[in-house]
């Protein structure tokens, strides 16, 4: 079979709403945190306002006609072929420093100037002739006196406006006859005088209250409940936000349907999570992790090509490989086979310590070629009918990987020849290339990965290793698994109590 290149493996392609489902389900608790600060927020704001309400008295507009020519000389609205300038015209006449300055003092709670023009706000309403004076205040009959003390003074202002004109035109009305005597002028200068003097008192005939405004009846503004329910809203928002950018930046696989996508293996055995108890143990599996590396020995067992050298590696360190390769030999002794396993991860060498085996010489002996594998091979502990060949060495000795892989062939060799099962456990291929001296010399490559450990890069980089060195592996071994959870018939047939050790070495002698 031809080997896949890199860029012909497939991606997953997920759309946005599914790569923030993802990432929801990835952090809940964020979610859920930060939904609930942002309805705390909101609930504390809504205990801490004070409600506003608003209320309107209208004013009418009445401009006189646009080519009267009388009174021209006062400053009054007039008409113009576009009524909604006239009405802004209007609208500075009513909202005066001069009314607010009047309603300030008429009004009591400490209102100034300042504070009546940021209250109010005179608007035309709609395409009509009315102006809309809006004012607003923490009470609703606050509101609607400061609404109408308003109208009031601006109306006042305007009056009293008005009356300075009217004062200074007639008194050069007057000045314009004989003497200073109006009746010496003409007709038409004796009407305006009179008209000026029919107004003189009065108040702007363009201008006048059309509606008092009332208290309103509620605050304005979105009710609590809303408010509350968009906050939610919100939060889940930035809750999601915040879980996707934790999940792009997190630089580790998620699950086993991401593994998959990134290096599109099948999945040998799903083995679940252990407690650190567990984990501790060589022997005494739960009965569901029992079982994965049982079913995983049973699609091994099915080529009958024997003897077979398995090579384990991963994608980082702590993805659980060398506890997958130990069980692995162990549910094989435990099947009837004869079983060697070898320690090649010389740069950190664990299999000793974990099945607590003596000290000896190990792999680091036959360096010299005067021994043979025989002779450093030691039975486990717990089930002698698994050998062992330790490294014979500490951390940090990978140098020696160089000199032993002249021998490679001859150890290995001999190792068909001892066991029907040969399982090699290698250091993790993503982030040192001491397997690749391996992979001529083994049947089967299978690899173990470990989902929120095993890094994206390091596994794409293994990927790409073994792509190039024309590996096809035989699958996965997910370490860690969700969702792998136990089952009755995991421990049927088995004795009650230490169960593990009973059953593996009965079977294995």
């Amino acid at each position: 079979m031809e080997p896949l290149s890199p860029s012909a493996l497939p991606g997953r392609q997920e759309g946005a709403l599914a790569q923030y489902l993802r990432a929801m389900r990835a952090h809940p608790l964020v979610l859920i945190g930060i939904t609930l600060l942002t309805l705390a927020a909101a609930a504390l704001w809504l205990s801490r306002k004070d409600p506003v309400y608003k209320a309107t008295a209208e004013v009418l507009v009445t401009p006189m006609p646009g080519d009267s020519a009388s009174l021209f000389g006062l400053q009054l609205l007039r008409e113009s072929n576009d009524p909604t300038r006239t009405l802004q015209t209007a609208a500075t006449l009513v909202e005066t420093a001069r009314a607010a300055e009047l309603t300030a003092g008429r009004m009591r709670g400490g209102y100034t100037r300042s504070s009546v023009e940021e209250s109010v706000e005179v608007e035309p309403q709609g395409q009509s002739n009315i102006l809309a004076v809006t004012a607003q205040a923490t009470e609703a009959e606050t509101a609607a006196r400061l609404a109408n003390t308003f109208v009031e003074s601006s109306l006042q202002a305007r009056a009293e406006n008005l009356r300075r004109q009217i004062a200074s035109l007639i008194a050069a009305v007057e000045g314009d006859g004989p003497g200073g005597a109006a009746e010496a002028g003409s007709e038409e200068t004796r009407a305006e005088l009179a008209q000026l003097r029919r107004i003189s008192n009065g108040s702007d005939p363009t201008l006048s209250l059309a509606q008092r405004a009332l208290a309103p009846s509620k605050a304005t503004g979105p009710p609590p409940a809303l408010v509350l329910f968009l906050a939610g809203l919100a939060g889940l928002a930035l809750g999601a936000g915040a879980a996707l950018l934790m999940e792009v930046s997190n630089r580790r696989v998620r699950d086993v349907e991401e593994i998959q996508s990134l290096y599109p293996l099948p999945v040998l055995a799903r083995i679940p999570k252990l407690s650190g108890r567990e984990s501790g143990s060589t022997l005494a599996l739960p009965p569901a992790a029992r079982e994965a590396y049982r079913t995983l020995q049973v699609q091994l067992d099915q080529d009958d090509t024997k003897p077979r050298v398995i090579m384990l590696t991963s994608a980082n360190s702590a993805d659980g490989k060398t506890s997958a390769a130990v069980h692995l030999g162990l549910a094989l002794v435990a099947a009837g086979n004869r079983v060697i396993l070898i320690d090649f991860d010389l740069r950190k060498p664990d299999i000793a310590r974990m099945l607590r085996l003596p000290d000896s010489g190990g792999l680091v002996s036959l360096v010299s070629g005067r021994h043979r594998l025989e002779d450093v091979l030691v039975p486990a502990p717990q089930l002698p009918p698994l050998r062992v060949a330790p490294a014979g060495t500490g951390e940090g000795d990978a140098l020696l990987l160089s000199a032993l892989a002249r021998r490679l062939g001859d150890i290995l060799g001999e190792a068909r020849e001892l066991a029907d099962y040969v399982i090699l456990d290698t250091a993790p291929l993503g982030e040192v290339s001491d397997a690749l001296r391996l992979v001529p010399h083994v049947d089967d490559v299978v690899l173990v990965a470990r989902p929120n450990n095993t890094q994206r890069q390091e596994l794409e980089a293994m990927r790409d290793l073994l792509v190039r060195s024309g590996v096809e592996p035989v699958g996965l071994i997910v370490v860690g698994a969700s969702g792998s959870r136990a089952s009755r018939y995991h421990s049927y047939g088995t004795p009650p109590r230490s169960r593990g050790r009973r059953s593996l070495t009965r079977a294995g002698g």
